[in-house]
């Protein structure tokens, strides 16, 4: 007992049992000790008298630096190994390795987080069974769909694969969105608003535009985002997400929308609007204004778009069920309806699965969208 007293007071227990004679030794190659005890290191694993006066006698620092040299030795170890096994050593598994780590610290999210809710995420639910998978798809970086990848992986092509969409790795989704938005239903988010917001209110904008990344990524129609007017605070706020706007997977232009889209093809969402969204058109572009309307300037978006003689509209809220607070929805959740009823057209089951507790109307109204949601004549419409 009074052997043991001094490691209870320094807050260590005791020393841990050395090991039977089946473990090997990783620095030396003996046997009887662990690997960090190891009473031989190699040179590799010693501290040099430049390191030890770089780190001013700190504990702390020491021990840091110890463990950067036993992750050096283990990569060191790893392609010894897979030299062995005639598997790629060299630059492009250190390439495929540094391409791995690079992903995992982008956030969906998100993108790609999250859900950029739980943010990477951009993706909470899918971050453990993806993980995996993202180092295939990073391997598959340095070698052909073919061959086997850094990891000893096949490299898995989206169209192929048989996960939900919501399961599916960040690089594969992000593949899949690029090329399925190339010809999407085209909604773009206008931050011509930012003057007229707190800093809060300008938070709260900036995680709605993640959310609302991050969920068309997982959508099965996936919309072609743009982002226009972002430039001053605009951008400057956004570029505090992970990755904004090089690793994003939608369009950025810092002029208004109006020099980005024809006129004649801007339909403006807007929840004061008189006109009612029934069908969506694909030759036109859904405006959805970055406004977070905590102060209730009601008609300030119907205003701007009067005054510039632009078609608006908004949602069928409404017509489709009633709802148990304002009609002034987060961006991200219009989005996701227009995303939704692009798909399946279902209005009643776009809001209800992006408004959970809205109430549904009964009976059911008609649903006036065609089998995809999107018709070759719609109304314009007003941000929701």
């Amino acid at each position: 007992m009074d052997g043991d007293a001094p490691a209870a007071a320094s807050g260590r227990g005791p020393p841990p049992p050395p090991p039977d004679d089946r473990y090997v030794c990783a620095a030396c190659g003996g046997r009887g000790h662990w690997t960090n005890m190891c009473p031989n290191p190699p040179e590799l694993l010693q501290l040099t008298e430049e390191e030890r006066a770089a780190a001013g006698g700190s504990k702390s620092a020491l021990r840091r630096l110890l463990k950067r040299k036993r992750w050096a030795y283990a990569r060191l170890k790893r392609k010894q190994s897979r030299a062995r096994q005639g598997l790629p050593v060299g630059a492009d598994a250190d390439a495929d390795a540094d391409a791995d780590a690079d992903n995992d610290n982008d956030n969906d999210d998100g993108a790609d987080g999250g859900s950029a809710a739980s943010a990477d995420d951009v993706d909470a639910g899918s971050a453990a069974a993806a993980s995996g998978s993202e180092r295939d798809a990073a391997g598959s970086s340095s070698s052909s769909p073919q061959s086997p990848s850094a990891y000893g992986a096949k490299a898995t092509d989206w169209r192929t694969a048989t996960r939900p969409v919501a399961f599916m790795n960040k690089i594969h989704r992000r593949a899949r969105a690029r090329e399925l938005a190339a010809n999407g239903l085209r909604v773009a988010i206008d931050l011509s608003y930012m003057d007229g917001m707190t800093e809060a209110e300008q938070r709260s904008l900036k995680n709605q535009v993640k959310i609302a990344y991050a969920d068309n990524l997982r959508q099965e129609a996936p919309l072609k985002l743009l982002l226009t007017s972002v430039a001053g605070a605009a951008d400057q706020l956004l570029r505090t997400l992970a990755g904004f706007p090089d690793k994003w997977e939608l369009e950025t232009h810092g002029a208004h929308y109006l020099d980005v889209v024809p006129r004649e093809d801007v339909v403006v969402l807007t929840p004061d609007s008189p006109h009612v969204l029934a069908t969506l058109d694909r030759t036109k572009c859904y405006i959805v204004n970055g406004l977070v309307d905590r102060q209730s300037q009601i008609g300030l978006s119907l205003g701007r778009a009067a005054a510039q003689q632009l078609a608006t509209a908004r949602l069928p809220l409404d017509e489709h069920v009633r709802l148990t607070r304002s009609n002034r929805l987060p961006l991200n959740q219009v989005t996701g309806i227009l995303a939704h009823v692009a798909h399946t057209g279902d209005w009643r089951a776009a809001i209800l699965r992006y408004i959970p507790k809205a109430v549904p109307l009964d009976p059911a109204p008609e649903v006036t969208a065609a089998a995809t949601g999107v018709e070759e004549a719609g109304l314009a419409s007003d941000s929701c």
